[in-house]
């Protein structure tokens, strides 16, 4: 008994309970019907791709002009643009 190997000869199959067998069945059913068609997949994953790229897009034009408007105000803050005025 000192082996571990003996203690697996040990083992004996059991049969489960009838209710958890229906029960185990009727949850692999029900995933089957929930399912999207392949139409649906296709079509919502075609829509959110668009929103996303739409969504990277519009990040993309802010950022460039909010950039270039903070630089010239960085310029300006840091009196690296000259100004010709006298007075």
């Amino acid at each position: 008994m000192n082996n571990p190997i003996e203690l697996l000869d040990q083992i004996k199959k059991v049969d489960a309970p009838p209710f958890l067998v229906t029960r185990i069945r009727q949850k692999i059913e029900n995933s089957r019907q929930s399912r999207f068609s392949t139409g649906i997949s296709w079509s919502l994953g075609i829509s959110l791709l668009v929103v996303v790229v739409l969504n990277i897009t519009i990040m993309m034009k802010q950022t460039h002009s909010t950039k270039t408007a903070q630089d010239s105000n960085l310029a300006v803050a840091m009196n690296l643009i000259p100004t010709n005025s006298l007075y």
